[in-house]
């Protein structure tokens, strides 16, 4: 098994890079933190494997071409390319900032781009491989307070799914993977994390979805099972249920459950057929609210100090 990943020095990227590792595979790891890749690189070679290492950023078109080259030389070819390197920003929409978007964009797009484009003529020539890009729950649907992160997550399924049927025929396969939430150490500060799973588990469902060569995997189950709920909600619930930062999200929440203490406080004056339809409203909001949450969150670095927004690149 030869396999490229990206973002592969901590997090998803990482696990995964240790997962494939196995003897006589080879794992080429590229990220920009060398001291961290050379960590990884030492576990998979623990394990019997061969650790390629790639001190890159994916913004750089040139040194990411250049880097599928030299491992498509060394290794002999590829069968597995991961696109995880991402990076989430402070809202400053409403301040006119344009310059983080646009390094946003650069790193969760074209990072994507650079990645799995150098690699398809070489799995075009070989009639098989995987090109697989971490997408989010984010990309479902456009949320306030997250346009920049979202639109880039959504333009990382949307380009894996038009390069599907480019490809379709050709014995390659491409596909987005769409995490909630996962206990990594970017999601090490947040307080709340709807339907959160583990690492270990996180790794253990994208490899699965990737031998089973799903098109877009949307995990864990209950966000899969939402899903259609965050993508088919009227704009007025988003914006209701979406806070427009994470400081205000507790308050939010209360009104919620106050509302639905008002609908419920006096049944003697309300029909069987009222509460029922106030109880289904209610169930419906908290499932809106969890998946826009879910989605709203999952750029889990929306908070991080303006100095720190270069180190704030991460691996989903």
């Amino acid at each position: 098994m030869r396999t490229f990943i990206t973002g592969a020095s901590s997090g998803l990227g990482r696990g995964l890079a240790l997962h494939y590792a196995s003897a006589g595979s080879t794992v080429g790891l590229c990220a920009r933190r060398a001291d961290l890749l050379a960590e990884v690189a030492r576990d998979i070679e623990a394990r019997g494997a061969r650790a390629l290492l790639y001190v890159a950023d994916v913004e750089d078109t040139g040194a990411m071409a250049k880097n599928a080259a030299d491992f498509v030389e060394r290794a002999g070819g590829a069968d597995l390319v991961v696109a995880n390197a991402g990076m989430g920003i402070p809202d400053g929409i409403r301040k006119g900032e344009a310059e983080p978007i646009a390094h946003l964009m650069r790193v969760n797009v074209i990072g994507v781009t650079n990645t799995v484009v150098p690699f398809v003529p070489t799995m075009l020539a070989a009639r098989s491989g995987v090109l697989a890009a971490v997408s989010s729950v984010a990309g479902l649907r456009g949320m306030p307070g997250r346009a920049a992160y979202s639109a880039s997550k959504a333009a990382v399924i949307t380009f894996m799914e038009a390069l599907r049927m480019d490809l379709q025929g050709a014995g390659v396969h491409a596909m987005a993977i769409c995490p909630g939430f996962v206990h990594t150490p970017m999601t090490a500060k947040l307080r709340k994390m709807p339907f959160v799973i583990d690492a270990d588990a996180a790794v253990a469902q994208m490899a699965s979805a990737i031998e089973r060569r799903d098109d877009t995997f949307v995990f864990p189950w209950q966000v899969r099972l939402l899903g259609p709920v965050l993508r088919h909600s009227p704009e007025w619930v988003v914006r209701r249920f979406a806070p427009p930062s994470r400081a205000e999200e507790g308050a939010r929440e209360e009104l919620v459950r106050t509302s639905y203490s008002a609908f419920t406080s006096r049944p003697s004056a309300c029909s069987g057929l009222t509460l029922a339809v106030r109880a289904a409203t209610f169930a419906f909001n908290e499932s809106s609210l969890a998946l826009v949450r879910l989605a709203s969150a999952s750029a889990s670095v929306v908070d991080v100090p303006r100095p720190l927004l270069k180190s704030s690149r991460c691996t989903r």
